[in-house]
């Protein structure tokens, strides 16, 4: 079997077409050059406002003041790189991976940030990565070079998962509000997980995240028994993340558990909408390039209909 980090040149030339340009994904994230909302004197003019006092007089546009008798100041944009910061869930149940599913939800996990990862580097801007289980840990820091994005991957093929009890407490907000504490300036967080949690906590992580106004993008990565629950007859389930084994009548439960499952999941999405968290649900057989065209489809969208 194909090691699934690694990416073919016809794989890479593929994610390289999709052309996944600033606001399609997260506002500016891979637009090569973005526009900062800070304001300073730089590249290029912006517009005029009126002086106040404290106002650096250097600024004042004489012209305009002659036309109109009243004292403006010149504002300018500024063209900054902006970095993207892939988190990446390394709890044991992203090991899992059902019969005749060709990878698990880790591995999958890896060749999406992978190739996120090489998309935003194309575009000059900056890549770095960490995992999330009970704490943060950055695994690399931001760098924009090609031979980064292959320390990236490199990086991404050694991860393991740690066993991560399902009972500690609020393992994946704690996370989150630990990286959020670390990287205070305001960029683009792209995590990829299953989102084995209480919604209420993955909730206060997100939050905590946006609460520094991050562009934030959530990856729901499952495997596709977890969604259809596609057993027969009785099974030995073994619990990860230390919760044992339990012998279960599968045709009795799944109409049940599909049905929790979704009512998870549309909660999941309603957080992450009303947070303004992009939310993409992925099962672990789709094609990585086409869920990342989809999600560029899904965006443009989104923004045509609230322009």
């Amino acid at each position: 079997m194909r090691t699934i980090i690694v990416l073919t040149p016809e794989e890479l030339s593929r994610l390289a077409s999709l052309e996944l340009q600033a606001r399609a994904i997260v506002e500016g994230i891979l637009s090569g050059h973005h526009h900062s909302p800070a304001r300073g004197v730089s590249i290029e003019f912006a517009e005029h406002r009126q002086y106040a006092p404290g106002d650096d007089l250097r600024h004042i546009d004489w012209k305009v003041f002659g036309r109109r008798d009243r004292y403006y100041v010149r504002q300018y944009e500024m063209e900054s790189d902006l970095t993207c910061h892939l988190l990446l869930d390394v709890t044991e149940s992203m090991t899992y991976q059902s019969v005749g599913t060709p990878v698990s939800k880790l591995a999958y996990a890896k060749w999406l940030l992978a190739a996120i990862g090489f998309v935003v580097i194309q575009q000059q801007d900056l890549v770095s990565l960490s995992t999330i289980d009970r704490s943060t840990a950055r695994q690399l820091p931001a760098g924009g070079r090609l031979g980064h994005w292959q320390a990236v991957v490199d990086r991404l093929k050694g991860i393991t998962p740690t066993a991560t009890p399902a009972r500690s407490e609020r393992p994946f907000a704690t996370a989150l509000e630990q990286f959020t504490e670390q990287t205070p300036r305001r960029s683009v967080v792209v995590i990829a997980s299953d989102c084995l949690r209480p919604l209420d906590e993955i909730r206060a992580g997100l939050q905590a995240a946006r609460s520094r106004r991050h562009d934030v993008l959530l990856w729901h990565v499952l495997d596709p028994a977890e969604w259809e629950f596609a057993f027969e007859g009785p099974v030995l389930f073994q619990g990860m993340e230390l919760l044992g084994e339990q012998l279960v009548e599968t045709r009795s439960l799944k109409q049940a558990y599909q049905a929790e499952v979704r009512k998870f999941c549309d909660g999941l999405e309603l957080a992450c909408r009303d947070l303004r968290v992009d939310y993409h649900r992925v099962l672990t057989r789709e094609p990585v390039d086409l869920v990342l065209r989809q999600a560029l489809v899904e965006r443009g969208g989104a923004r045509s209909a609230g322009s």
